[in-house]
Parts: C-alpha cells; structure tokens; sequence
C-alpha cells in the first residue's frame, strides 16, 4: 500500500511514509447547488505538450471563440476529445478556490483558468469541478463529511496485491486502486484529474438506465465500464456541462446531490460469509452488490463490486446472490498470505502468477449470480473474476431461478433451485460448470432455504419444517437421503423457520433460525440450542441468513437485520463482530421509513428511524442535528408552527413533539370508533394546524385539533368519490395510505393506492378531484405510493410554547383541478403535479440490479418523499439510506 502526497510529475510510485495532510476545502462553493450528475463520458488519452503548436481551432457547433491562452492549451492537451468545445465565452469570474478575479471559459468537461504567475506572465490550469459538484456531499457535519463515500477512510492495504497499485492519499484520506489508479498515472494525475475525494461507489445514472462504479476527483469523476474493451473501460464525466450548461439546452431531471445512512464500507445487507483457509473472511453484501474482504483481524483490505455495466448488458447484470468456497489450510498449517482478490474495476497484476510457483494458489471463492441461471464466478489467481458457464441438464429444470450455493471439497459446484419452479432442486456441476447431475426432488424438501456440503454429504434445509436433511451427493450416488425423516430442531412444536446452515470440518451441524442457533454433533444428535439471544445488542442476531465455520471451528453469521457478521465460538459463545458502522450512530439509519422538511430560513429534515427507534434531525445540508426516541413512529408531519407528528401504525397511534423532542400529546389507539385507527398509513397537518390521519384499515380520513380531539371523518369501502380501497375485498390495507396537504390553499391530496388513484378534497372533505392512469402517460403504469407537498414557510423552527407565524408557501393553485406543488411517489417514478390535473416531469428509474439498491441517485424501493420550497426532493429508501435529489 502507498500513501502519496502532491505532486506534478509522476514518477512510479513507492512506499512513503505518511504526509501532511492538505486541507481540502468545501464552504466557498457557490455554483454546487445548480446542478448533479450526467453521467455523459469521454476517454482521456495521455496528454501531450507541444510547445510549437500554434492556435488554430476548429470551428465549435457551439458557435463558442476561445481565447490564444485557452487555444493552446486545449490543442497541446487533447482537444476536444479531452476537452469537449467551450460553453461559454470567455470572460472575468472569481475563483472559488483561491478569491482571484480570473479569466475563465467553461467547456464541457472541464472549466480554465487564467493564472497569473510568480516569476510573470500567466498558466492556464482546470478548474476543480469534482469538488464543486460534490461540494455538499462533502460538507462537513458533527459526524464528518455528509455522504458517507466522502469521509475520509482508512488505507485499504491487500497483502496479496503488489503495493504500487493500491495508493493511499493522506492529504483527501481517501484510496485510489487498481484500474482507477492506472488510468489517472497515465492521464495527468493530480494536475488534470486531482487527487480523490471519494471511494469507489456504484451510482445509477437514469437518463441512459445505467449502472457505474465510479470515484470522484477534485477535477473528475471517473467511471468503470466493463462493458467496453480494456482500453476504454475507464471514462470520464462531463463536469463542466454540469455546472454550465443553460437550463434550455439540460434535459429536466432529478439531479443527485448526497446521500447518508449509509457508506461504501456499511454492512447492509450481509447474507452470506465464507472464511478461507488462512482467516481471512470474505462476507456478500447483496444490497450494495459488493463482496468484502476482511483479514483475521477485522480490518477491511479489498473489495469488489459485482454489479456494473447496466441491464442492457446481461452478461454483468445480477450483482451477487450469495458466495462459497472451499477452505484449504496453508501448507504449513499456519495463517498466512490468501489468494489474490481484487476489486472492480479489475485488476491486471503487472507480472501474472506462472503455474509452479510458491506464491499460486488456487481458486478459493465463487459468487453465484442472482437472475442468470446459467453464470457463477470464480475468483482467479490472477485477481481476476471468471465467468463460468453452468452446462444445461437436458431439461426444463435448468433454466429456473437459483437460490443458494454450496462448494465441494474438489470445487464442485452445487446450486440450490426454487422449489416454485424446478422439479429437482439441487443441482451439482464440476469446477468446469459441466453439469455432472441433479437430486433431490420436490416433495422431498418441501421448503428449501439452505444448502451445505461436507465431503460426500449435502446438507439442506427444510425452512418451514424446522428440519433438515443429508443426503448422498458423490458422483456415483443415486443422491438418496440418508436419513428419510430428516432431523427435527428441538421444541418443534411450534413454527419454525430455518434460514442457514453450516458444518464444521468435524461434521457438526450448527442450524440457524431467527434469533437462534442450535448445533447437531456429527451423529446428527444431541441438538443443543447456542447460549444466544435475539436482538439488536453486542453478542445478539436476529435473522441469520448466512453461516459458515472456519478451520478453528469457530461459526461465522450473516445477520442482514443487525447490518453485521458476529463470531461464535464451538461453544456458542459470541466473541467478536464484524461491522463496519453500527448501524444505530448517530447519522446512520437502520431503517428510513419517513421523511419530512421544514421551510424558512433555516430549513430542517427529520427522518423517522423505527428500527433504532428514533426520530433524526438534520439540516437541510445533511448534517446531523439531534435524535429523539419515537417507539414505533414511522410516518411523519410537521405544523405550520413546526411542531413534529409522528405515526406509529401497529399501536395506532399519533405522538406530538416539539422541534426539539419533547412529547406534548398522544391519541389513538386501536379500533373502529371514532379517534380510532386499524393499520393508519399517513399522517398530514393542514395550513390551520388540523391533524389527517389516513385510517387506512377502517377506508377512512379522520381530522383532528392540535390535541387530539376528533373533528370530522369521512370515507368507507368502495370505488367511489369519496371511497377507498375499490370493490375488491376488504383488508387491513385497501384504505387511504398517504396525504399530502396543499400550503396556499389547505386542500388534501389522498392516495387510494388499492385503486391506484389519488383524490383531492378540501380541507372539511369535499370532493375536488381525481387523477388516474387516464391523466398518466398509457405506456408506464400509474401506481402511486406516497404524495408530498411543500412545507409551510416557517420563520422560527422551535418548541411548540413559542408562537410562530407561518405564511403559505408560494404555489400556483387551479381549486377546479390539481397542483403543480404536489409531488407523487410511484413504484415507477416520482412525477410533479401541474395546474391542469396532469404531470410537468417525470423522474422515471428501471429496476435496479437484481438483489440491489441499484446505486446512489436510484429512486426504486423508496419509502418516503418530501419537498421544500427551493427545488430539493428528498427520499428515503428500504436500503437504510436518506438520499438529496436537486429538480432542474
């Protein structure tokens, strides 16, 4: 690993020691708040200087002249496949780094500057675009920078990789690897693409539907496009269009701004580990899409993304569904040096491994993709990711949806099928991917959920049987049960769910389900349940997805709900755990169900957190603020006096707070009469302080005083104006589930999404409006979720005992129709109501990547939605994450 400092000339990097760290300043950015990503790319050669040039350009489409300073150096550096064509015209701005009145020209990658120099005369150098694009994302807060891919982080140092490809920045504390790593060496450094500001980090680009990892410089972002050949696999964005480029000439979209609640280096959904045989523990994060490589001391040293290229490209689509291997141990039985992994971008090692040598070992890990049922990869000696073909059987059964994966001893592959689909649900391939044969049929092994092997036996899972069974799996056998009636966990009285299972190398069986762990000895008897406890605490799980033992026998756990991997020992004692950031810090969201933001002059976010229990407070920049406890609460509202409302749906009931947390009321309860709820799915605080509730269960509006005293209800089941949930059958959650209320003129948005369809009413319940997929765009289905409107303009954001006096937010308002201050959360999109019933914009994303958030700045899997009066749309997401969106 090599830390580097400043530098012009590059020379090939060498050890160094740890420099002074350079400041890298965020509070001067004025242009930050215009615009956010196009991910638009070029390639960047290497740039060459030719003194003897003379200016003579091209003429621009743009119809743009440059200066002789900026001529010169655009065609001594690359033109315009560097450079893109000039923007603007050249003219006097005021540097945001230095204050200097410069003369500067935009392009549509990069910004010049006209310098003046120390000894006379005058430079042109780039303007460092990367750092004012991202200039909140790197605002700082009582937690660090805002969005957690900008924080500084530690060194990632791979033993196994040679250190003049991992390089570490002391001065931005950031990492810089690999292929990024060799495509900024060779395309002018620090002097043309600045050092990094970020980690590696998968953001979805939704013009073109695409997935990038990518990594953000001072000057640059780079992006990883494995779809392309070698040589132009690494592009660069267009920066300076972003910041530059007039609104007329820019598609209207959702520009991405930051994100927190979670970092590159967060465990959000880790399902499954695997410990190889020198300790070191490689866990499958399947929401990030990436797997991370942890030595045997806990320390994070690589990782790769799995995902990339986007959906068009269906030989890179799917990220990761879970992960095995085979651990061997070191010759000498000693911890040692593993096989070569290496992060996407991948990798090319300057001297490849040759056959014979001390320092090859052999393949260690597989990756099984989630939607291909044909592809698993393999980690290669080179560092490398193989794609290995899984032969078909001869039937049907091959092309069902995968479930689990197991490896053999001689790197055999067994993939576990859906019991939905196939007909036999194991299936065993060599190292190869030659299909060898299937077993197992269905009815056996009524719900499959895991899968392990151990020499010549397979061991599955029978979820909801609370069973499992052996069964023969050599390649000569008939794959028979060894024992027909399976082995029962104990107290099986009661409903039971296995979710993993794992055998030690001395055949012992260890069981996982919710909240617990029970061992089997290697006669598959004796099951004694660990000494473990459900729960959120040190040394507790809740959902053990994952299991796997090392050669010490020690029990590695993937628990996705806790956001961590715990170690147990053989006696079932925990012992350590693996979590990048609990997930309970302040600024971390174990879960984000609701999102709300006040107006005025110093705008705040709050952030309903039922799994930690909480309410967060932000700014509107994203700096953490406070966190109050809310049992429960997972909806939000706030008063035009700035008091918070939070929902708590499974109690039914409605808390008050102040800004500042102080409880000041609570009503409710469960039932059918009036001030009652079953199952309410919103809340909403009208222009004069009444409180909606959406009562979903009971298909009804209930309005209420500040404190709680029931005013007025309207709604029962039906299709009707003033109806909800349809005809269909009534359940607990065909009613209204979302309210949104308008600032000037009070009136309620209501979404009725068994209908698909939201209803305006006045504010004591009057029918106004309807709109449907009649008023929406025939070819993308119409299914709304979640509306929000505008906060209230308040001027004083603090407890209730002071009186404010708020004023209606600005909004153009047709009461014969809808709004244009209406924001609608889709499945599909989120889209803006405007005066005439229908939709001005729509920010439309495909599914993500299978088994994925699908990047930063994607919209799918949201959770909540809230708008303020400056064009910021802010939402949450079932991936533990609050993320900024800009309109243009």
């Amino acid at each position: 690993m090599t830390m580097v400092s400043s530098g012009k000339k590059l020379k090939k990097p060498q050890r160094a020691a740890r420099l002074p760290s350079r400041k890298v300043g965020n509070s001067w950015l004025v242009q930050a708040v215009l615009t956010g990503l196009i991910l638009s790319v070029v390639i960047w050669p290497q740039a060459t200087v030719n003194s003897q040039s003379t200016c003579n350009p091209p003429v621009f489409k743009t119809g743009k002249t440059i200066t002789a300073d900026f001529c010169r150096y655009w065609l001594d550096n690359g033109g315009v496949s560097i450079f893109g064509e000039p923007i603007t015209d050249p003219a006097f701005e005021i540097s945001p780094q230095t204050g200097e009145r410069l003369l500067t020209q935009w392009f549509e990658r990069h910004r010049f500057e006209l310098h003046p120099k120390s000894g006379g005369g005058s430079e042109v150098r780039l303007g460092k675009l990367g750092l004012e694009l991202r200039a909140e994302a790197i605002n700082k807060g009582p937690v660090g920078e805002i969005d957690p891919d900008f924080r500084p982080a530690a060194p990632l140092g791979d033993p196994d990789f040679p250190a003049d490809q991992q390089m570490y920045f002391d001065q931005t504390k950031h990492n810089l690897r690999f292929k990024f790593l060799d495509y900024w060496k060779k395309n002018g450094g620090e002097e043309r693409l600045g050092l990094p500001i970020s980690e590696e980090r998968l953001e979805f680009e939704p013009e073109t539907q695409r997935y990038f990892v990518t990594q953000w410089f001072e000057r640059a972002r780079m992006e990883y496009h494995p779809e392309n050949q070698t040589t132009t696999d690494v592009l660069l964005g267009l920066l300076g269009a972003q910041l530059r480029k007039p609104d007329a000439e820019r598609q209207k979209r959702l520009d991405f701004q930051w994100k927190l609640g979670r970092s590159g280096t967060f465990l959000d959904q880790p399902n499954s580990v695997f410990v190889d045989g020198t300790g070191n523990i490689y866990i499958n994060d399947r929401a990030s899409g990436r797997i991370d490589k942890y030595n045997s001391k806990y320390k994070l040293v690589n990782y790769w993304f799995m995902v990339g290229g986007g959906t068009r490209l269906p030989a890179l689509e799917g990220g990761t569904q879970a992960i095995a291997g085979f651990a061997k141990a070191p010759p000498n039985n000693t911890l040692g040096g593993t096989p070569a992994p290496t992060p996407t971008p991948t990798p090319k090692p300057s001297v490849s491994p040759t056959p014979g040598q001390a320092q090859e070992k052999p393949p260690i890990l597989y990756s099984l993709a989630p939607n291909k049922t044909n592809l698993v990869r393999r980690l290669m000696v080179t560092g490398e990711w193989q794609t290995i073909e899984l032969k078909p059987s001869g039937d049907a059964d091959s092309d069902t949806p995968n479930f689990g994966l197991a490896v053999g001893s001689d790197e055999s592959i067994y993939v576990l099928k859906s019991a939905a689909y196939a007909n036999y649900l194991v299936f065993k391939y060599n190292a190869k991917g030659d299909f060898i044969n299937k077993f197992v049929r269905r009815g056996e092994v009524t719900d499959p959920t895991a899968i392990a092997v151990s020499g010549d036996k397979l061991y599955l899972a029978d979820g909801n049987a609370g069973k499992y069974f052996v069964f023969d799996s050599a390649d000569n056998g008939k794959g028979e049960a060894l024992n027909k009636d399976g082995y029962n966990l104990p107290g099986i009285g009661k409903p039971r769910t296995i979710l993993s299972i794992a055998v030690d190398a001395n055949g012992n069986v260890m069981v996982g389900e919710t909240g617990k762990i029970t061992r089997f000895d290697s006669r598959n008897s004796g099951p004694l349940e660990f000494p473990i406890t459900a729960g959120r605490a040190v040394g507790q799980l809740m959902n053990p997805a994952g299991m796997v033992t090392d050669l010490k026998g020690n029990l590695y756990v993937a628990d996705p709900a806790n956001h961590r991997v715990i170690v147990v020992d053989q006696a079932g004692n925990p012992r350590d755990r693996i979590e990048s950031e609990p997930f309970n810090l302040d600024g971390n969201l174990g879960a984000a169900r609701s999102v709300v933001v006040t107006s005025g002059s110093s705008s705040l976010v709050l952030v309903a957190d039922p799994v930690n229990e909480v309410i967060q407070k932000f700014d509107a920049t994203g700096k953490f603020l406070s966190r109050w406890t809310a049992k429960g609460v997972a909806s939000l509202a706030v008063s035009p006096a700035g008091e918070v409302y939070g929902l708590n749906t499974g109690q039914a009931t409605v808390t008050k707070f102040d800004i500042d947390g102080k409880q000041l009321a609570q009503w409710g309860g469960v039932g059918a009469d009036k001030g009652k709820f079953r199952f309410p799915g919103g809340i909403a605080v009208g222009k004069d302080g009444s409180v909606f509730v959406a009562d979903t269960g009971n298909q009804r509006i209930q309005k209420f005083d500040p404190k709680g005293a029931a005013l007025t209800t309207w709604g029962t089941k039906g299709p009707g104006e003033k109806e909800f949930g349809g005809s269909g059958l009534s359940d607990l959650y065909s009613g209204p589930t979302s309210i949104a209320v308008e600032p000037s003129s009070g009136n309620l948005y209501v979404v009725d999404s068994a209908s698909a369809r939201i209803i305006k009413y006045d504010p004591n319940g009057a029918f106004l409006g309807v709109l449907t997929q009649a008023n929406v765009d025939p070819s993308r289905p119409f299914e709304p979720i979640a509306v929000a409107a505008p906060a209230f303009q308040v001027e004083k954001q603090q407890s209730s005992s002071v009186n404010t006096t708020p004023s209606p937010a600005s909004s153009s308002v047709d009461d014969t129709g809808l709004t244009n201050g209406i924001y609608i959360m889709a499945l599909q999109g989120i889209y803006k109501l405007n005066a005439q019933d229908g939709l001005s914009f729509t920010y439309f994303a495909a599914a993500p990547l299978p088994g994925t958030d699908g990047g930063d700045g994607n919209i799918h899997n949201l959770t909540g939605l809230a708008v303020d009066n400056n064009g910021n749309i802010f939402t949450t997401d079932n991936f533990s994450r609050l993320q900024k969106f800009r309109y243009k």
